[in-house]
């Protein structure tokens, strides 16, 4: 029994040191004869880096890349039978196009033509290197000419790769859903 005790002890001691430590070394010590004990000295040893500055980053993408603007147009969404309704759908990306564990705080609008504006925010967390975004606007096409819609994500986190992402991106686009209609009006 004393010696399953023993082994268990040193199993773990070497577990330890070497998961503490990286490499262990024992060597006997010079200063002792052959009749003494031998010590067991732990020491880290790290390989020196060739390069003495900081890693470069990663490359990131370009800004149109990050955001992709998939649809912006007028639609009966919620079946009243008009066109009123403004479905708008998204790609954000991890800036490294990698996989990433992130944290973001998206703010969305919609400017009509008459510069009324309908503003959206929400938070989202997720582990992905890109997540679509579907948003429906019900009712809010009542205007001819041209509509702006407006992302900003705040967002922060890191990659798989242990790159720290942190940052605000921007984007827009322009589309007119009423075919026909004045501003101010109803869509024709």
């Amino acid at each position: 029994m004393r010696k399953n005790k023993l082994f268990l002890c040193l199993l773990l001691v070497s577990i330890l040191g070497i998961s503490t430590f990286g490499n262990a070394t024992a060597y006997n010590n010079r200063n002792v004869e052959l009749s003494d004990e031998v010590y067991l000295i732990v020491s880290a040893e790290y390989p020196e880096s060739e390069d003495d500055g900081p890693e470069d980053p990663p490359e990131l993408l370009p800004n149109d890349e990050i955001i992709e603007f998939i649809n912006a147009t007028y639609y009966d969404i919620d079946g009243d039978g008009s066109e009123d309704d403004v479905l708008t759908d998204f790609i954000f990306r991890v800036p490294t196009g990698n996989f990433a564990f992130m944290r973001c705080d998206i703010y969305v609008e919609l400017e009509l033509p008459s510069t009324t504006t309908f503003y959206a925010y929400f938070r989202f967390f997720g582990a992905f290197s890109e997540v679509a975004f579907f948003l429906d606007w019900i009712n809010v096409a009542t205007e001819g000419g041209d509509y702006i819609f407006t992302v900003v994500i705040d967002y922060v986190g890191t990659d798989i790769t242990g790159y720290p992402l942190s940052g605000i991106i921007s984007d827009f686009i322009v589309f007119d859903p009423p075919v026909n209609g004045p501003i101010g009006g109803f869509p024709g």
